[in-house]
């Protein structure tokens, strides 16, 4: 077959997948309803579809699988949430009430996107992206590619074994089976072809694996970010004077309500399904990155370090804006390492890109301005022309994203984003004299932590080791390019102005705790962020350091074999640790330690889990109960009284599944009550006493940290005995369903 025939071939399968699309509308309009397939069908024409167009328009044909599919989906995304922002602006103008409903939406991106098939057909008739038209199958259909597929499946029913039977032996098997990954790819076991595709299915399956645990949502700023999201859903308006920073992140508000009602999935599942399924895309796009800067084997193993930190599986699943933001950030890495874009089209995608961050989440959006800009000065002070060697830190782009964060924090949500972020500059220059002080939460407070059980230390010193690495791997690179010597790497020098950067992220969130702290994206998210462009350095600085001590020892022996070989067995125990599998372990086996994992101590927890576990773990994951006597709340409650709950994330629920806004810790007696004296938790006026199923049948009320050194019991909680005897008596019982009440 001719390639001709083959460019007009895939400009027709994509015409097709338009009308396939809209049939499902016309089947749902007579009655026929196709479950599961138009979800998934829907979600892969939305993802995909528009971001292919647009590659097409800008004649991106030439671009490796992953990269094409990478960018497909980011422009996709990008693509959704500038035209959902779009409509929403200016329909209402025309009398259009409801811009964001699924009538609105569906006839405008039919629209759109048959515009965007026009425009890639006048300006690009024979596309066809060369990845797609040289595709490997050969590779992509291999015993070992289909053998790894086995990975998400038993992430999937290990999940769903825990959720529904309590039984954590399939996950246990699936992060045993994971961790020893890293000692196939050092021992040459696993072909490099397949490294991307491994990279994504081990990705997937450690995200799935705490996220499926449970029906419900979970985390903390998730449930604030469901509450405004469900907001724009039910009004299919978004309000964007709404005074709350989570308000301006269009990642939430605006794409989220497409995707839910467009492939008419629950908002739910939204966030516990196509978030972490585009999260896991984050590493693809890395070992496509560090590929291109080291070597397959280095970008591999950089790869699983960055997947294996906690934060990566836990924290980010209760942040989807985060998890869209990171995502966009290791779009403009490719894009700065890409050989395949020209200077225009790079332009163009970088405003593209870094609007798309800005408006994904106001934290992040800020740290990576601001890293944009040092890049940038770093470059001049380096002497070099703005033009010389910059690929995306330019001055034009650094200043269009300085006046658009400003102007997008300004003028949305009443500028509560702005406010949040100058109120934490002032706290942070406030506390100049903290430095080094082992304030809690703060990273030198960590380190010099005495109380920690076993396993926690061992983590703690892997993480040391980590650091080390990253520090001593950037300067060893930094000096051996001064000395142009032993280049080995291909590192370019504004991927290196960018980690250099991340280095000063990193270094200040961990002598400087306060920026670390409440309020702020804490150590570990830092940590986190700053591995995005500096996983690599650990990896490298372990090999040079063991360069050094092998060769002293056994020069005659393949130094860089041996030594890969001991960093994935580093990486094995180091994903272990931080998987708390062996934590796990422990505490089932002799005690005294701590386990808190949302998915493998599950079962444990909510059987014989110590006070502390059952306080940490139900502060994050809700039971049935709690959603149920939320809804009710929700549903019946006298909006002129106020509701008091216990501190420990109540308010999370009542804002997600109950859809209370403002009345979570404000006035709460329970922040204030002490043991001593429990009717201090009665309060005078009317209100309503919300128990959970951890209050209620554990017996246990989480203490606010501000409180705690009023408090015994180890300063984390206290004996709902004390309370719920006298709400018996001196409250009527409103609501109760075996697990959590209500009292008026």
């Amino acid at each position: 077959m001719s390639k001709k025939r083959v460019n007009a071939g895939f400009l027709k399968v994509i015409l097709a997948i338009q009308l396939i699309f809209l049939s499902f509308f016309v089947l749902d309009y007579i009655g026929i309803e196709i479950p599961i397939l138009r979800q998934l069908f829907c979600f892969v024409y939305l993802a995909f579809i528009p971001g292919i167009l647009i590659l097409g328009i800008l004649k991106l044909d030439k671009l490796n699988i992953i990269e094409t599919i990478l960018y497909s989906v980011g422009l996709s995304c990008s693509f959704l949430i500038f035209v959902g922002l779009f409509t929403n602006t200016v329909y209402p103008v025309f009398g259009i009430t409801k811009p964001l409903s699924t009538t609105s939406l569906l006839i405008t991106l039919i629209a759109l996107i048959s515009a965007l098939y026009l425009l890639c057909c006048i300006r690009n008739a024979g596309y066809i992206p060369s990845s797609f038209a040289n595709l490997d199958t050969n590779t992509l259909f291999s015993p070992y590619t289909l053998s790894f597929l086995l990975i998400p499946f038993l992430a999937i029913f290990g999940a769903y074994s825990v959720c529904f039977h309590d039984n954590n032996i399939l996950l246990l098997l699936l992060l045993l089976l994971i961790a020893a990954i890293p000692i196939f790819v050092a021992f040459d076991k696993i072909p490099s072809k397949i490294y991307p595709i491994v990279v994504f299915l081990i990705a997937i399956s450690l995200l799935f694996h705490n996220v499926l645990s449970s029906m419900y949502l979970q985390g903390d700023d998730l449930h604030l970010e469901y509450h405004l999201t469900n907001l724009v859903k039910l009004n299919s308006y978004w309000n964007a004077s709404i005074p709350q920073p989570l308000n301006t992140v269009l990642s939430n508000v605006i794409l989220a309500p497409i995707f839910s009602n467009v492939c008419e999935i629950e908002l739910v599942w939204v966030f516990k399904l196509i978030y972490p399924f585009l999260f896991s895309l984050v590493p693809v796009g890395l070992y496509q990155a560090y590929k291109e800067e080291t070597n397959e084997k280095v970008a591999f193993l950089s790869c699983f370090l960055f997947m294996s930190s906690f934060v990566f599986y836990t924290e980010m699943l209760q942040l989807a804006k985060q998890m869209l933001a990171e995502f966009f950030i290791t779009l403009l890495m490719l894009l700065m390492i890409s050989k395949r874009v020209d200077t225009a089209n790079r332009a163009l995608l970088s405003v593209i890109i870094v609007s798309s961050i800005i408006v994904s989440h106001y934290g992040v959006a800020w740290i990576f301005v601001i890293s944009l800009f040092f890049a940038l000065l770093f470059n001049v002070f380096r002497g070099r022309k703005d033009s010389s060697n910059a690929k995306i830190a330019t001055s034009n782009l650094v200043m269009l994203s300085l006046t658009l964060v400003v102007a997008w924090h300004l003028y949305t949500a009443s500028s509560s984003a702005l406010e949040s972020v100058v109120a934490l500059g002032n706290r942070v220059i406030n506390s100049i004299s903290e430095l080094f002080s082992p304030v809690e939460k703060g990273s030198v407070y960590w380190m010099t932590r005495e109380d920690l059980p076993m396993t926690w230390s061992i983590l703690r010193i892997l993480y040391m080791i980590v650091a080390v690495s990253i520090y001593f791997g950037f300067l060893n690179t930094l000096y051996k390019l001064h000395k142009k010597k032993g280049k080995t790497l291909n590192l370019s020098s504004e991927y290196l102005l960018f980690s250099a950067t991340f280095i000063g992220w990193l270094s200040i969130s961990t002598i400087w705790p306060r920026i670390s702290g409440v309020g702020s994206i804490g150590f570990t998210r830092m940590f986190h962020i700053s591995s995005i462009f500096l996983a690599p350095f650990a990896v490298i600085g372990e090999i040079d350091a063991g360069r050094t001590i092998l060769k002293l020892c056994r020069r005659d022996i393949s130094v860089d074999k041996d030594i890969i070989k001991v960093i994935s067995i580093f990486l094995m125990i180091f994903l272990l640790f931080n998987s708390s599998l062996i934590s796990e372990i422990v505490q089932e086996t002799i005690g005294g330690d701590y386990a808190v994992s949302p998915s493998i101590s599950q079962p444990r927890i909510k059987k014989e889990g110590t006070e502390k576990e059952k306080i940490v773990y139900y502060a994050f994951n809700y039971p049935v109960y709690d959603v149920l006597s939320a809804r009710w709340l929700g549903i019946h409650r006298d909006h002129q009284k106020e509701i008091i709950g216990d501190c420990s994330k109540t308010g999370q629920i009542l804002s997600s599944y109950g859809m209370i806004w403002g009345e979570e810790e404000k006035g709460s007696v329970f922040k204030k009550m002490n043991p001593v004296d429990p009717k201090m938790a009665i309060p005078n006026k009317k209100s309503y006493v919300y128990l959970r199923k951890i209050n209620y049948v554990d017996g246990l009320m989480h203490v606010d940290p501000s409180m705690r050194r009023y408090y015994g019991y180890g300063g984390y909680w206290w004996n709902a005995s004390d309370i719920i005897p006298l709400l018996e008596i001196e409250r009527n019982k409103i609501y109760s369903n075996g697990g959590s009440v209500i009292y008026e």
